[in-house]
């Protein structure tokens, strides 16, 4: 894989960072998933197929790599933020109270 500069945060003559997975021939094959917290690795192509447990902070993601997730990162796949609930106006969920007469 050559590193691309768009992709690449580092300089490419670095090349990208990746951890070396010392299962990773065993996980293929026996479809057991890989636990990691290197959220930072970019995605190789000997990854695709393999599945992985990315940790968000909390708890571990399931991840399946596929070819176009070649040269991204482990943890764009995995989120750490939770969506925001629409949360309703004040008015429809509380009912309006009187003012009550005589009082500033």
């Amino acid at each position: 894989m050559q590193p691309t500069l768009l992709r690449c945060s580092r300089s490419a003559w670095k090349g990208p960072f990746f951890v070396a997975f010392p299962n990773l021939r065993e996980a293929a094959e026996s479809n057991i998933p890989i636990f990691t917290r290197a959220r930072s690795c970019t995605i190789l192509p000997p990854f695709v197929g393999v599945r992985f447990q990315v940790h968000n902070g909390k708890s571990f993601v399931p991840v399946i790599v596929t070819p176009e997730m070649v040269g991204h990162k482990l943890g764009e796949f995995s989120p750490t933020r939770r969506r925001g609930k629409m949360l309703e106006p004040v008015s429809a969920t509380r009912p309006t109270q009187k003012k009550k007469p005589g009082r500033v």
